[in-house]
């Protein structure tokens, strides 16, 4: 006997309308979260260390875990700010649906900014300059960067390329009827 022949049902779930928009608002989104936490975060506190402030705080009354904090709350208070602009942007401007549960969202995106906190806070611990500071955050940030322009990049190619295919079909020479 034969073999039953399988036909394949390809459906896109994600993304059907394949929208580039819908891939690039939630790398943007975290990369503007990264950047602002991470980077500004690690280089206000190696200033205070650079101009001898942080040891002044230091040996004051409050204790160092709240002069850290103290440091950190502004910057965390900015990204959620950030945060609440890019998600009424991409819902508004750029009409990008928010899927699943904005609770959920929201949660894990207070989690990111802790993290990227923690990273400004952890670099800012092992750097002794400003320039080193932000030159160690720029390289741990630009991996993510990276990701984002080559995936932009390969999908503008990619329409080109879409592009050019359709006009050499239609100057393609056709058969008389």
């Amino acid at each position: 006997g034969s073999l039953p022949t399988v036909i394949p049902n390809i459906q896109l779930l994600y993304n059907p309308q394949m929208k580039s928009v819908y891939n690039f608002v939630p790398g943007v989104m975290g990369l503007i979260l990264m950047l602002i936490c991470a980077i500004m975060t690690s280089i206000s506190i190696v200033r205070e260390k650079e101009t001898g402030t942080m040891e002044i705080l230091l040996v004051s009354p409050a204790r160092p875990l709240s002069v850290i904090l103290s440091k950190a709350v502004p910057y965390f208070l900015l990204s959620i700010i950030n945060l609440t602009t890019i998600l009424l942007l991409s819902r508004f401007v750029l009409h990008v649906p928010i899927a699943g549960s904005l609770l959920g969202l929201l949660a894990v995106s207070l989690l990111f900014i802790l993290v990227s906190l923690t990273l400004g806070l952890l670099i800012s611990c092992v750097t002794e300059k400003q320039v080193v500071a932000l030159l160690i955050s720029g390289m741990l940030l630009m991996i993510p960067v990276a990701a984002v322009l080559y995936a932009l990049l390969r999908e503008i190619t990619q329409k080109r390329l879409a592009v050019r295919n359709v006009d050499s079909e239609k100057l393609k020479p056709q058969p008389p009827e």
